[in-house]
Order: C-alpha cells, then structure tokens, then sequence
C-alpha cells in the first residue's frame, strides 16, 4: 500500500513539474508581450513595416504599368512562359495569379505590423518626439498599403487591431469609401506627426504624407481637399529636377524631387535588391552603352543600384 501512495505520489509532482515547465515562456522567443516594450523595440518593429515594400514593389509594375501603354509583354515562342506577367497586359487575369496574391499579402503584412505598433506604442515609456515620429510612419504605411489595395481591389477588409486568434482574420469586404476614409485619416494624422525631413533615406516624412492624403483626395474627386494638401507639400523643401530622366540616374539618388521611395541593398545575398534593371533594360550585346559598366559585371551590380520613386 505504501509503495501504491509513493507511486502517486511521484507521479502527481511529476505531472506538475512538467505542467509548470510548459508553461514557461522560451527565453529564445519573442512575443508580442515581450516585445514591444523599449524605443529600441518600436524601431525595430518600424523598420520592418517598411520591409515588404521591396517585394511589393519588385512586382507592383506588373498589375499596373503592364495595363498601360508604357509596356507590353513579349514571350519566347519557344518557351510560353511567364503568362502570370503576360496576363495582366492582355486583361485576362486569373484569380489565382501569383503577382495579384502578392500584391494582397504585402499590403496585409504592412497593415498587420502597423496594426501591431499603432496598438501597443502609446503604453511603451520613452521619448515623446520619438514615439510621435515612429507613430507616424506606421500610420502613414497602413493608409499607404490601404490605399494601394483600394486602387487595385475596391471594397477591402478593413483591419485596425491587430488580430488575436484565426478568427479576427475573417472580415467582409468593407465600402470603399469606408476605406478611403481610414485612409484619409490614417494620412492626415501622420502629416501632422512626421518631420519634413527623414533622418534615414526611405523614411515616410510629412511630405510623402500629404502627397499620399492628395492622390488619395483626387482619386475621390475631391479636388479642393488635393490642392491644399499639395499646396503643403511645395512648402516642405521638394523641388523638380532639370530634366526628368535625372530622377532615375544612380548619382541622384534621394534628389530632391524624391518624396518617398523604396530603397533596395546591393552587396547582400538577402531578397532585397531592385529587379526591374533585368526586366526593363534593352537586349543588347553590350549593355554598358546604357549602364557604363562592363558585360561581365552589369548583370549583378545593374540590378542593386536602382531605387524606386513611389513620390
């Protein structure tokens, strides 16, 4: 009887020790309650809104430039490939295009990060400048993201907190006028919280704010609202170029025209560089008529030397 008692004895405290020891929070992990917690932590969370940009970005040109007159498709006829790009040039886009999905799940991502440090940065305790600097751009990229799906989809589930279990994913397509109106929100409070000037290249400002809040008005048709917001913008330092293929040169990169862009790294074996240089240069023998580099180093270093205006 007594070694029955000592059996479940055992067995009871060993059941609770493991109880207690999978309760316990790995220390090699983060976590939304651990995290976001120190200036250091909100800027590293900032940071990596922006991060989806290159992605998005890389392939934004797809659904858009192949609509228009700027660019059109042209296929091996050896080798019928690439008809996910050709599809959109052709209007014929299927629901399950690669470049449509990622289109949605960069603009999500951007809106669930931003969601995610809009939620919990009032409660973090350290410089009020800062926060209000960090606050704004994670608003200024969720109107922005909204308003690149709105453009592309219409009516868009509309997410303002972060999501707490599978779930709070599910939403109904909201009114686009119900998004257009977060965005306009969303804008205007970052023009007032960002500074004219970024302290980092690639940094939302109270400029790109404001050129944002504008093409969001005009694409509302509320052409008053558009000229005051871009009136703002020429008192913030932006100024044209002499000639508009100066914008692209890699010697002028963040000129002064640039509002906002999307910075791309070169030297880094990471999914971070510019692809549109291997897409968009002409086929010629020698390319360096055109890049100045030599044939046998322009396909690696044409393609990390680019950023992409936005603004």
């Amino acid at each position: 009887m007594k070694i029955k008692l000592i059996a479940l004895s055992i067995l009871f405290f060993s059941l609770s020790a493991c109880h207690e020891f999978l309760d316990v929070i790995p220390e090699t992990t983060l976590t939304s309650d651990s995290f976001y917690k120190t200036q250091a932590d909100f800027e590293q969370a900032v940071g990596g809104i922006y991060a989806p940009l290159q992605g998005l970005y890389n392939q934004d040109w797809i659904l858009n430039e192949m609509r228009s007159d700027n660019t059109f498709f042209i296929y091996n006829v050896a080798q019928r490939g690439g008809k996910p790009q050709e599809d959109p040039a052709t209007f014929t886009l299927e629901t399950n295009n690669t470049y449509t999905s990622g289109k949605w799940t960069n603009c999500y991502l951007i809106i669930a990060r931003a969601n995610q440090v809009l939620k919990t940065i009032d409660a973090a305790s350290f410089d009020e400048s800062v926060k209000s600097n960090l606050k704004g751009q994670a608003l200024f990229l969720r109107a922005f993201a909204y308003f690149d799906l709105v453009k592309n989809f219409g009516g868009v589930p509309l997410f303002l907190d972060p999501a707490t279990g599978y779930k709070d994913t599910f939403k109904a397509r909201a009114d686009v006028a119900d998004v257009y109106k977060q965005i306009n929100i969303d804008a205007a409070a970052a023009a007032k919280l960002l500074p004219a000037k970024a302290a980092a290249p690639g940094r939302a400002t109270s400029g790109a704010a404001y050129t944002l809040l504008a093409d969001a008005y005009m694409n509302q048709k509320a052409w008053p609202d558009a000229e005051t917001a871009l009136k703002t913008v020429t008192t913030l330092g932006y100024s044209l170029l002499p000639g508009y293929a100066d914008i692209f040169k890699p010697t002028n990169k963040g000129n002064k025209e640039i509002i906002f862009d999307v910075q791309y790294a070169e030297g880094t074996s990471q999914a971070i560089y510019n692809a549109l240089p291997y897409l968009f240069i002409p086929i010629l023998a020698d390319p360096s008529i055109i890049t100045g580099l030599s044939l046998h180093h322009s396909k690696t270093t044409a393609a990390t030397m680019c950023q992409r205006p936005i603004y």
